[in-house]
């Protein structure tokens, strides 16, 4: 028998639902301009994530790494998105 497909989600989906990059439009857009990186390698809108891949996103004053602890389903409380990842590493510059 086989297993199941691990559920996946687009990277832009993503980083909206989870509140990392809001809206999705800014979070398509940031990815075309090859600020985020999944499992360290570029990473295109519709670039699949699942859980335990590492997000890195390079903003103007700050890196962010995060790990997909689970994906988010079609509506998130504002208080619950940062139960969808963990920050494996915040730098922030002046």
């Amino acid at each position: 028998m086989r297993d199941a497909p691990a559920p996946e989600m687009r990277l832009d989906v993503f980083l909206a639902r989870a509140r990392l990059v809001m809206p999705r439009a800014s979070a398509k857009r940031a990815c075309d301009n090859g600020i985020v990186s999944v499992n360290e390698k570029p990473a295109k809108p519709a670039a699949s994530v699942r859980g335990g891949d590492l997000i890195a996103i390079r903003f103007t004053d700050q890196d962010l790494t995060v790990r997909v602890v689970r994906l988010p389903g079609k509506s998130v409380r504002k208080a619950d998105a940062a139960t969808h990842y963990a920050v494996i590493e915040d730098i922030r510059y002046a």
